[in-house]
């Protein structure tokens, strides 16, 4: 694991991603390739996601969850399953992409 970095520096990591997150989406929407602006809108889309999924995991209250009956985690288990391959899906592609870059 890397030093811990000032404050300062985490701002121009972020601000050095964010710029090259930004040069590769801007790529893909001018493309010429058809399907390139629907991959920057798709990632556009995951990243929005992402942060809003971050930003309400402080606030999460685990009281308010449901209550499970005798039976429901194999049905809960299916749909888990199912989202946890879209995410790594997603992931996935975006580290393709900017590898690819």
């Amino acid at each position: 694991m890397s030093n811990p970095k000032t404050k300062d520096e985490i701002k121009a990591h972020k601000d050095e991603s964010l710029s090259s997150l930004s040069d590769f989406l801007n790529k893909l929407i001018e493309s010429e390739i058809p399907s390139d602006p629907k991959r920057a809108d798709l990632i556009s889309y995951w990243l929005k996601d992402f942060q809003q999924y971050i930003s309400q995991e402080k606030s999460f209250d685990e009281s308010k969850r449901n209550v499970l009956s005798p039976g429901t985690i194999m049905g809960y288990n299916a749909i888990v399953r199912q989202i946890s391959d879209l995410f790594l899906k997603k992931i996935s592609m975006i580290l393709l992409l900017l590898m690819c870059r």
